[in-house]
């Protein structure tokens, strides 16, 4: 079991995807692509209340759609803001579980990390 938060949920997935398609021994691939199957199942759940944030929070056009500004950020509705700024705080401070065991520190050993990304990695290595 390895409980995180849902930031560094959405921060590490990237860095699995991509030791996921490195040559490893079965065991580790298995124990790899179960991690990223446990994931996704979060990943959809979180995907889900992001949604209802966006459609509280953000404007949109006429067609449904969210409005974005030049840098393709969401635009939030101005009266809103410190709302959606405390609500999204919050939620990406939540603690998950994710039920699957933590993966070997030697599967990342020929991977090139910055200590930053290494540190959002480390609650899913056994080290």
């Amino acid at each position: 079991m390895i409980k995180t938060t849902i930031d560094n949920l959405l921060s590490v997935k990237p860095f699995l995807q991509q030791l996921a398609g490195m040559e490893m021994r079965a065991r580790d691939g298995f124990i790899v692509l179960r991690m990223l199957k446990a994931l996704d199942k979060e990943y959809e759940i979180i995907e889900t209340t992001q949604r209802k944030l966006y459609d509280n929070y953000c404007e949109k056009n006429e067609d449904g759609t969210y409005k974005i500004n030049e840098e393709g950020n969401l635009l939030l509705k101005p009266e809103t803001i410190n709302e959606f700024n405390e609500e999204i705080t919050a939620f990406l401070a939540t603690e998950v579980k994710i039920d699957c065991e933590k993966l070997n520190v030697n599967l990342i050993e020929e991977l090139q990390f910055s200590p930053a990304q290494l540190l959002k990695m480390e609650t899913f290595f056994d080290i």
